[in-house]
């Protein structure tokens, strides 16, 4: 699905013209100036979601939406975003932006140059000019980004400052069973003016990266559809033990054990964790146990889990 939430209607005309040839897919399209804003409903059937805004700087996502779309994410899709209004304003859409793995670096760091980086997988060999040609315009803003996840999160794309690194232009990242791709500058200004490549050529380079994510399964494991801790296993255990958490979506979650006193003896997760299913090991020797009654407690906004579990020696 393309959601144009671009009141230039060149820019819209431009990117849906792109689908149903030269290797690319058919797509429907959704123009959000004719027919408002996006639902759940209206995206969860697709696989794939690019949402553009060209340089339309005012209602290009509702808060609304942004929880819309956090929730297709967590429901294992993958969204291509390209707007730097969104950008300016992630500070709006919290949930989101935990999902995206990235925040603004500068605002505009006024390049218009743009190359992949050396082995990045579909795009190293990209070389656009943003402006001119065959695109919508010149970009207004040209945004860099920085990444805010250790792991899954790829940048792909940078500003090309006379050879130099001029910040990063483009991220990819991974999370359980969703994948975002978002661009720091508007795609429809890519013109292929000079010897750089058109939209369309560009455009078959992020199909390739869609591809190959559409290739790594969605597995029941990677995707739960609630919030909670399994049985604690063995239990009582004697030096380590195991459990599952199942994060049915990305948040700030704590994970901490607890002796009968109600005092907390080992923090073990305190931060932003991906939606997902995951085993944790229990070591008492790493945390220092004595032989007794302990609690495991998962917490996360207004939701908690716990697990009774006993130690000894």
């Amino acid at each position: 699905l393309v959601v144009d939430a671009s009141s230039n209607l060149n820019a819209g005309r431009i990117i849906s013209e792109l689908f149903g040839s030269g290797g690319l897919p058919n797509a429907d399209c959704w123009d959000r100036l004719d027919e408002g804003v996006v639902t759940g409903e209206n995206i969860e059937n697709y696989k794939v979601v690019l949402w553009h805004s060209f340089n339309t700087e005012q209602e290009v996502l509702t808060p609304f939406e942004a929880e819309v779309l956090a929730s297709y994410l967590d429901g294992g899709g993958i969204l291509i975003l390209s707007s730097t209004a969104v950008l300016a304003n992630l500070g709006d859409f919290e949930n989101l932006a935990l999902h995206l793995g990235v925040a603004v670096d500068q605002a505009d760091v006024n390049i218009n140059f743009v190359r992949g980086y050396e082995g990045a997988a579909h795009f190293e060999d990209t070389h656009l000019f943003l402006g001119g040609g065959v695109g919508a315009g010149f970009p207004d803003l040209t945004t860099s980004l920085v990444p805010e996840r250790d792991q899954g999160t790829a940048p792909v794309l940078y500003y090309d400052d006379h050879g130099q690194d001029g910040g990063i232009a483009a991220v990819t990242h991974r999370s359980g069973p969703y994948a975002t791709l978002v661009f720091g500058f508007p795609i429809e200004s890519v013109g292929g003016v000079g010897g750089t490549d058109n939209l369309a050529t560009f455009m078959r380079y992020v199909w390739g990266w869609v591809e190959e994510e559409l290739d790594i399964p969605d597995s029941p494991e990677s995707a739960p559809s609630e919030f909670a801790l399994g049985a604690v296993y063995p239990n009582p255990f004697n030096s380590s033990a195991v459990v599952t958490v199942s994060l049915d979506r990305t948040g700030k979650v704590e994970l901490g054990l607890f002796d009968i006193a109600g005092r907390e003896v080992a923090r073990i997760w305190d931060g932003i964790v991906p939606a997902g299913r995951r085993t944790v090991t229990l070591n008492a020797g790493q945390m220092g146990l004595a032989a007794g009654v302990y609690y495991l407690r998962l917490k996360s906004a207004d939701r908690t889990a716990g697990q009774k579990v006993v130690f000894m020696r």
